[in-house]
């Protein structure tokens, strides 16, 4: 019950977060005001973090589940810990 719950709550709630992320990324883009840009960059980064663990909460139900798939992705790792310092700097 418990494993079907979170699967429907964490379904309703990529959506909305998906919205949340694309609406202020276009709003980002025709904001110059460095304040307001600040505090979109916030909510970006937040509706980011949130997407992620959402989804790493769903794959836990899908591992749960058995149906869990793998996707084996080479990726290069200078642009990953480039990236990772880039996020730590904000």
């Amino acid at each position: 019950m418990l494993t079907l719950l979170t699967s429907s709550v964490t379904h309703e709630m990529i959506t909305p977060l998906k919205c949340i992320i694309q609406f202020t990324l276009s709003v980002l883009q025709k904001t110059s005001d460095p304040v307001k840009r600040k505090d979109l960059e916030l909510v970006l980064m937040t509706a980011q973090l949130l997407l992620s663990q959402v989804k790493l909460l769903l794959d836990r139900n899908m591992l749960e589940k058995g149906i869990f798939t793998s996707n084996l992705e080479m990726l290069p790792f200078n642009q990953t810990i480039s990236n990772v310092v880039q996020l730590l700097q904000r």
